[in-house]
């Protein structure tokens, strides 16, 4: 059989339809869903255990995503679960969110001992969950646009609220109440509803007054991604 012009142009037309349809499933249609080890799952899911009867203590977080890295990290918290899991009145809670292909996982445990908030610890992780590749801090800062210099400022302003409503100062200039204040140079960061937060330890010895409008007091805003 002779095919006329007219079938060869719809022939062709037939078979680059055909062809672009594969190529959207094979790569366009590439989707996060393809990394996740339990598709009924999110990207964070709490394993059921059972090792303590600590009634504090919430379910273990697991990062869905099946790859060499997230397994290792998934490893280090649950040796870190079972850390806190084993001593007495202490608490383990996360939160997590996914913006712009990246999973913002941040990890708050807490010992309580005679202060006021206990001894208060943040951990994070950051994934791109279509690559399955762990990112450092340096890696997120830079993704979300900013710079270390941002999120310093940021601190100091919060800081700097404190000072200002802390009847308990004894004459200290700002730059030495900073100083009483701040433990180490750590600090983790957050993604939540669109915000950017930075969560850092510090030396918190005695009340602020109001502290209740500070909220977290360990919790300083860095940016709206809206």
């Amino acid at each position: 059989m002779i095919l006329e012009k007219k079938d060869y142009i719809k022939l062709s037309v037939l078979l680059f339809i055909i062809l672009l349809i594969i190529i959207i499933l094979l790569f366009f249609n590439k989707n996060d869903e393809n990394l996740k080890l339990f598709k009924q799952y999110d990207y964070v899911y709490s394993s059921s255990t059972s090792y303590s009867n600590n009634e504090f203590i919430s379910e273990l977080p697991q990062v869905n995503v099946n790859s060499k890295s997230v397994n290792d990290i998934n490893n280090e918290i649950l040796d870190n679960y079972y850390d806190i899991a084993t001593m007495e009145n202490s608490s383990y809670s996360y939160r997590y969110s996914v913006y712009n292909n990246i999973l913002y996982l941040l990890i708050e445990t807490n010992i309580y001992d005679d202060s006021q908030y206990g001894n208060i610890n943040y951990k994070s992780y950051y994934v791109n969950v279509d690559t399955g590749n762990v990112l450092s801090l340096d890696d997120v800062i830079n993704i979300l646009g900013l710079t270390k210099n941002d999120i310093e400022n940021k601190i100091s302003e919060k800081y700097r609220q404190f000072y200002n409503n802390d009847s308990l100062r004894n004459g200290m200039t700002f730059e030495e109440y900073k100083k009483m204040l701040i433990l180490d140079d750590v600090y983790t960061l957050s993604v939540e509803d669109n915000i950017v937060y930075v969560y850092k330890k510090i030396n918190y010895t005695h009340d602020i007054e109001d502290s209740d409008k500070f909220g977290n007091i360990y919790q300083i805003k860095i940016k709206d991604l809206k």
